[in-house]
């Protein structure tokens, strides 16, 4: 096995130290299934057989290029792995490591330690560090990132045009907005965007994304996960806060990052996006955007934060000044 993985990826690292460093990390840490970026993680290097532990629950060590890695966790690792390779561009080798759903987040967190002393770790999740710029770092300084969690005040940003996603969504917006319950979805929407998120309109797309479902559903994720769901004005929203938030009606949430969703009716909207529950909103949501990118920007609806609404300006309904 050893020799297979050697074979076929040395060459393609340009730098045999760090490739072999990480081999004998991944071999030390107990990975089992050795896979190559270049055929989209389809086989695994042992008899170079299709990879039958893809939709297993487990740890995934992947190396870039420049020899910096990272560690992560999914139930569907090669579906997770192509997304890396989406974000990255510059993957050249995975290994696998397989483990109880339920397990997953400590031994995440026990391998994440393990490496970080060795490599240039690309994590923000259980990293002490990260070891190399986060793209969100450009667009929201670490100084802003700070202010924000800790109740500061940012603007809303620069919202650009985004005609393509505009033009793919204009059917779908228009049946959603002769629908009874639009406005109501929209001034939710809009209230949970613009005081969860920092600068919505120029990290829009890039690290976060709202999705117009046929059924009226919504959903705005930032980076790869789920932070707001409207369900219709007589079911609950949906709003996710980190782990610091655990209230009577929060619930534990299956996703990679920790996190706790909470069930609030949409008239108490308002006065739950305050105070510290709007704060541990907000620092979920930061830590989503510096992890990853955005996974369902191709579904993104940009009417949804663009339509003026009746009444109050959305700047006047979500003046952020008196909600703290």
């Amino acid at each position: 096995m050893t020799e297979s993985i050697e074979t076929n990826t040395v060459a393609a690292v340009g730098n045999a130290t760090s490739h072999e460093r990480w081999l004998r990390a991944a071999q030390a840490n107990g990975f089992h299934d050795f896979l190559f970026a270049k055929d989209s993680f389809r086989r695994a290097s042992r008899g170079r057989k299709h990879w039958t532990n893809r939709n297993k629950p487990g740890i995934y060590f992947w190396l870039a290029d420049n020899g910096e890695a990272y560690v992560g966790q999914s139930v569907k690792p090669q579906s997770r792995l192509r997304q890396h390779m989406r974000d990255h561009g510059d993957i050249v080798n995975a290994a696998f490591r397989s483990c109880p759903k339920k397990h997953l987040n400590a031994l995440e967190r026990q391998l994440v330690k393990a490496l970080e002393p060795e490599f240039k770790l690309r994590n923000i999740k259980f990293a002490v560090s990260t070891g190399s710029a986060v793209a969100f770092d450009a667009i929201v300084s670490p100084a802003e990132q700070k202010a924000f969690v800790e109740g500061g005040v940012l603007d809303q940003g620069v919202w650009q045009p985004l005609e393509e996603p505009t033009r793919i969504q204009a059917r779908k917006f228009e049946k959603f907005s002769a629908t009874r319950d639009s406005q109501a979805a929209l001034r939710a929407v809009q209230l949970f965007v613009s005081r969860a998120i920092p600068y919505p309109g120029t990290t829009e797309f890039g690290f976060w994304s709202v999705s117009l479902y046929r059924s009226g559903f919504i959903r705005v994720n930032a980076g790869h996960q789920e932070v707001f769901t409207w369900n219709g004005p007589s079911k609950r929203v949906r709003v996710f806060s980190d782990k610091s938030l655990s209230l009577l009606r929060s619930w534990r949430a299956g996703y990679e990052m920790p996190s706790w969703v909470n069930f609030v009716r949409p008239a108490s909207l308002d006065e739950w996006l305050s105070g510290s529950r709007l704060l541990s909103t907000r620092r979920l949501i930061v830590r989503l955007m510096r992890h990853t990118q955005a996974l369902n920007s191709g579904s993104h609806c940009p009417q949804l934060l663009r339509i003026q609404l009746p009444g109050p300006s959305t700047s006047e309904r979500t003046g952020q000044q008196s909600f703290l």
